[in-house]
């Protein structure tokens, strides 16, 4: 179910974050105008210090009666006190101050705000494929990191760090305008946010796979050989888990139970060495309590494999920096037993080493 917040975001939530003050003071909003209420703040007004507290008592006299009913049918009472909230997290650089907002949407929306703002991504908030990637690229202010934002992002994200006209080219342009809108004013404040020169070249993702069918007593049945890929544009991370720093090669939003439109598809997951900073080469034997590799194969169906090993041969441990490597192993399948072989390189777009406290609250 859409949580109640997600239900007035466009009307209140992104005006909000940038200023909570945003109604004039010359004049209460006409019915037939309840956006008016809405629209960004004047200079003046973004000057005035207000505490949440005056903030949620304006915005409660300002708002149309008509937007006013709407909050209380959803139910979400503490939108006002979450806005105002934010605004302040905002404006203090203080993610401290997104704990308390109450609804989680609203929450991650506000971490991911202040980290834009401080220019912190390990601010950023995480969940279970690591750091949101749209905010860590544009609080590195790094355009080469918005490769890793999710399809309908990337050129939001572009048009933001300096590559005015990158819309033009998105499959939803209003969407794409809309997300440019919702950021330009947390990177105003840093000019070289819109630099001029070329992004840093990140290093080009290559994913080249082969798969064999293993029949006992018969010869093997080569399926696919060095079928190049391209699942792996969108970079990987490098996150802390139960206290070991592991290496996840994989789409963001995590293996299709299907192929990508009937190509294979690969996840993969590496345990570095114990090591405050790991370093190739390794091998990682795959087993239980080490590597482990899923694949999807629109004739052998999904495969999971038993045995085998993965090799990292380049690990370069900033963001950004190249990972390389090679594997060799034998998966299950409803089909039997598949020797998947494969090269891969691609690059880093979150790097942790260490587990993060993170915010959490209830919903």
């Amino acid at each position: 179910m859409t949580p109640p917040g997600a239900l007035l975001l466009a009307l209140l939530l992104t005006p909000c974050a940038a200023g909570c003050d945003e109604a004039s003071e010359a004049r209460a909003p006409e019915p037939e105008e309840p956006a008016r209420a809405l629209e960004a703040p004047s200079s003046a007004e973004e000057a005035r210090d207000d505490s949440i507290e005056a903030c949620v008592e304006r915005l409660a006299r300002e708002t149309p009666r008509s937007v006013a009913d709407t909050i209380e049918a959803t139910g979400y009472d503490e939108l006002f006190e979450d806005a105002c909230a934010m605004r302040a997290a905002v404006e203090e650089r203080g993610v401290a101050l997104c704990a308390g907002i109450h609804a989680r949407l609203v929450r991650r929306a506000c971490e991911a705000r202040v980290a834009i703002a401080a220019r912190d991504p390990e601010l950023c908030p995480s969940g279970s494929s690591g750091r949101e990637p749209l905010c860590v690229a544009l609080a590195t202010r790094e355009r080469a990191l918005c490769r890793a934002a999710p399809l309908l992002e990337q050129e939001a994200c572009a048009t933001l760090l300096g590559e005015p006209s990158a819309c033009d080219r998105s499959i939803a342009p209003e969407l794409c305008e809309g997300i440019v809108r919702r950021h330009a004013s947390l990177l105003e404040d840093a000019p070289e946010a819109r630099p001029s020169a070329a992004p840093t070249a990140l290093p080009t993702p290559e994913l080249v796979l082969s798969f064999t069918r293993v029949q006992a007593g018969e010869p093997d049945v080569e399926v696919d050989r060095d079928l190049a890929l391209t699942s792996l544009d969108r970079g990987a991370r490098i996150a802390p888990e139960a206290g070991r720093p592991v290496l996840e090669l994989a789409d963001p939003i995590g293996l299709a139970a299907l192929s990508n439109g009937g190509l294979p598809a690969l996840a993969l997951r590496v345990p570095l060495p114990d090591a405050s900073e790991p370093t190739a080469p390794f091998n990682a034997p795959i087993a239980p309590l080490g590597a482990s590799l899923e694949a999807t194969h629109p004739t052998l169906g999904r495969l999971r494999a038993t045995e085998g090993s993965v090799s990292i041969t380049r690990l370069s441990l900033e963001r950004g920096g190249v990972v390389e490597g090679t594997l060799r192993a034998v998966a299950s399948s409803p089909s039997g037993r598949v020797r998947v072989t494969g090269r891969f390189r691609t690059f880093l777009r979150d790097v942790s080493l260490e587990p993060s406290a993170g915010i959490e609250g209830t919903e």
